[in-house]
């Protein structure tokens, strides 16, 4: 899970589904979390690890990934 916590921290809260695959959390486990509320899908292929607004950061990412 560090990896999970660095790639959340370098990109702002952002991350792609692919990169999350490419580190063994499935696609089950990201729908549980955006069910739960603890992770938002602003789009079907990236998440967000937090609720709410997303910043200029945060939006930027959005259009990289």
């Amino acid at each position: 899970m560090q990896e999970l916590r660095d790639l959340l921290d370098q990109q702002a809260g952002m991350v792609a589904r692919r990169q999350l695959n490419r580190i063994g959390i499935d696609s089950d486990h990201v729908s549980a979390q955006v069910r739960a509320g603890r992770w938002v899908a602003p789009t079907p292929r990236v998440v967000g690890s937090t609720t709410g607004e997303l910043t200029w950061h945060q939006r930027c990412w959005l259009g990289v990934l």
